[in-house]
């Protein structure tokens, strides 16, 4: 394209045409000049296929580098040296998110998260289906204790009826009290 709007690609080389439309342009207005040598790379007009996808995961164990996936928003930059996902909540809505997930909701209807917090407080985990959004309607709340010990908290998604299906997305917003210490061993769904 030749505009941050994508406007022109009509004269933008092709795989299939090459650079023949510009070819076409420079022989009716420069027809004296010498044709350019045209270069192109062999993938042209395919996309980065060398770069992985993330593995769909039902399951994240914050001491794998591999497993820190999750997005953080609202949070400090989450420091992973302890082998957790440790974090100051910055505001009242901070969050992390998942966008590679694939969860059977009728197969794995548990979630399991290890986690302390310094201040106790409400958690929700968020939801979504490929054609839904993520909407407090898709949530479930549960109690967060604080203090300096890990807790395993053990949540039935299936008490909000919308866990149904495939799950392709998360959020888990862990508390909504700024300054709140936060740290997340690992997060998983369990049948």
């Amino acid at each position: 394209a030749w505009n941050e709007f994508g406007e022109g690609d009509y004269i933008e080389p092709t795989v299939g045409d090459g650079f023949d439309y510009l070819e076409a342009i420079r022989q009716v207005f420069a027809p004296a000049s010498d044709a350019p040598l045209i270069i192109a790379p062999k993938d042209i007009g395919l996309g980065p296929y060398d770069i992985p996808t993330p593995a769909l995961q039902t399951s994240w164990d914050f001491s794998k580098p591999a497993d820190r996936t999750w997005i953080p928003a609202g949070l400090t930059a989450p420091d992973y040296g302890a082998g957790t996902l440790a974090a100051q909540a910055a505001n009242r809505d901070p969050m992390i998110s998942a966008q590679w997930v694939r969860i059977d909701a009728d197969k794995l209807k548990t979630l399991e998260i290890k986690m302390r917090m310094d201040i106790a407080g409400e958690a929700q985990m968020f939801f979504k289906s490929r054609k839904d959004a993520l909407s407090e309607d898709k949530s479930v709340k549960f109690p967060v204790a604080g203090g300096a010990e890990y807790r395993t908290y053990r949540i039935d998604m299936s008490d909000n009826w919308r866990w149904k299906g495939i799950i392709t997305a998360l959020r888990f917003d862990p508390t909504s009290a700024p300054g709140t210490k936060i740290e997340i061993a690992y997060i998983k769904f369990l049948p």
